[in-house]
């Protein structure tokens, strides 16, 4: 039917491009009407209730003819299609074909029919778009293409002579620069001569100035000295208990000093304070009471402070470090590394006691995980058995309404006894044939399913 009305469509909608070509929009425009019409009138038809079996078996058409002739008139339907729109539109075609057997009683599984049908069209449709995309709407994709003349490429424009590279200009000569010229001394003129007669006035003797005086002589500053720098450390060794720090004035003037020492059960410093005059230098003590010193040593401070007579004022401070007696800090070392050794092996057993515990951890999450898979499994198990059990339902209940259908059927073959009533008893076989072929289907699948249960059993 499609074939037909698109044929007669294509000599309706038949317009030519500017070149005197048949143009592509006119058959597509075309297919696309015939398609429309041929869907509607199909679906009016099985609408209707046309029965076509009748209809061929009256022209004298069986059914195993039809089984041949139908899949040879859909082939070359396709094969139509294919050469006149292209393999888009043979896909899209046989998609279509697909559905609109899936809605009869051709095929026992109508779901997976539709769903394969859409799969198929949907590729058909996807080609047919990637195809208009890679072509020109105008031109048809066929043999009624006419060819082109070969490209002949423009020719490029003579090329000019090379031209050849500039020689410099020449460089003007040299000329050294002239020196600067001074103008010439002009002759001083003669002294003129007194005339004899007159007086010679003396000529006046320089103004005498006060003899200078030279500046007083600058004092020296003061200039504070110690003999360790400021902030330093200061170290007593076991077995010393004095210090000598050096200290004194190296410029000029006067300083006055003092001088702390802390703490004060430890270290003493003699003497503690002072005037140093211009030059002066002292050795100050600082006595370390060893009596008060434990094992480990001890720390101390020590601040000197100053200020000289124009109220200049200065601090210096050591830290003192006082290390204890050496066998029993040998000893505290010894005991020191005891416990840094006990310390080390109590945390390693830790840490094997919490590797333990890690292991045991995941063993348990393990299992934990192993149980809820295995639950799952055996809940997924279940739900197919009812599903398989609810499906075994649904085909006994089939089995059984065709079943009484059958036995329909063969009650209406066995009240018809008249020769002319051939044709309906002969129809009346072949639908019991289709009962009996359904019933055999559903056989095959209640069998399969009870393997499938027993299986999972």
């Amino acid at each position: 039917m499609f074939a037909v009305i698109n044929f007669a469509l294509s000599r309706v909608f038949r317009t030519k491009d500017p070149l005197g070509r048949e143009s592509w929009a006119s058959k597509v425009t075309a297919g696309v009407v015939a398609f429309m019409l041929s869907a509607i009138a199909t679906y009016g038809i099985y609408k209707m209730g046309f029965d076509f079996e009748d209809l061929f078996f009256n022209m004298g058409l069986s059914e195993e003819t039809l089984y041949i002739i139908v899949p040879l008139v859909i082939l070359a339907g396709l094969i139509y299609i294919g050469w006149k729109f292209g393999l888009c539109k043979v896909i899209v075609t046989l998609g279509i074909i697909t559905i609109g057997v899936s809605m009869t009683d051709l095929v026992y599984e109508k779901g997976v029919a539709l769903f394969a049908g859409l799969v198929i069209l949907a590729l058909g449709l996807f080609f047919c778009w990637r195809g208009r995309q890679n072509r020109n709407w105008d031109l048809p994709p066929t043999a009624d293409r006419q060819e082109l003349p070969p490209y002949i490429p423009p020719r490029a424009p003579p090329r000019a002579p090379p031209q050849q590279p500039r020689s410099p200009a020449p460089l003007p000569p040299y000329v050294p620069p002239t020196p600067p010229q001074t103008p010439p001394r002009q002759p001083t003129p003669p002294t003129p001569q007194q005339p004899q007669g007159t007086t010679s006035i003396p000529p006046q003797q320089p103004r005498r100035t006060a003899p200078t005086r030279s500046p007083p002589k600058q004092r020296r500053e003061a200039n504070f000295y110690i003999s360790f720098r400021n902030n330093d450390t200061l170290t007593f060794n076991p077995g010393e208990n004095v210090k000598i720090i050096r200290l004194g004035n190296t410029g000029g003037g006067e300083i006055a000093w003092d001088a702390h020492a802390f703490p004060t059960s430890l270290l003493k410093i003699s003497p503690r304070a002072g005037v140093f005059q211009a030059g002066q230098i002292i050795d100050a003590q600082l006595i370390l009471n060893r009596n008060a010193v434990s094992a480990k040593g001890a720390e101390g401070l020590i601040g000197i402070h100053t200020r000289d007579r124009k109220r200049n004022k200065a601090t210096f401070s050591a830290r003192i470090r006082i290390l204890g007696d050496g066998r029993q800090q040998a000893e505290e070392d010894r005991a020191y590394a005891q416990q840094q050794k006990e310390l080390f092996e109590r945390n390693q057993k830790e840490q094997k006691l919490l590797e333990w515990r890690q292991q045991q951890q995941k063993q348990l999450e393990y299992k934990q995980k192993e149980q809820k898979l295995l639950a799952e499994r055996a809940e997924s198990i279940e739900q197919k058995k009812r599903q398989i059990a609810q499906r075994l339902k649904e085909i006994e209940e089939g089995f059984t309404q065709l079943n009484d259908e059958y036995n329909q059927v063969q009650a209406k073959l066995s009240f018809i006894v008249d020769p002319k009533d051939f044709s309906k008893k002969e129809k009346l076989i072949k639908e019991q044939d289709k009962l009996l072929n359904k019933m055999g289907e559903l056989g095959d699948i209640r069998l399969r399913l009870k393997e499938e249960l027993n299986n999972l059993r």
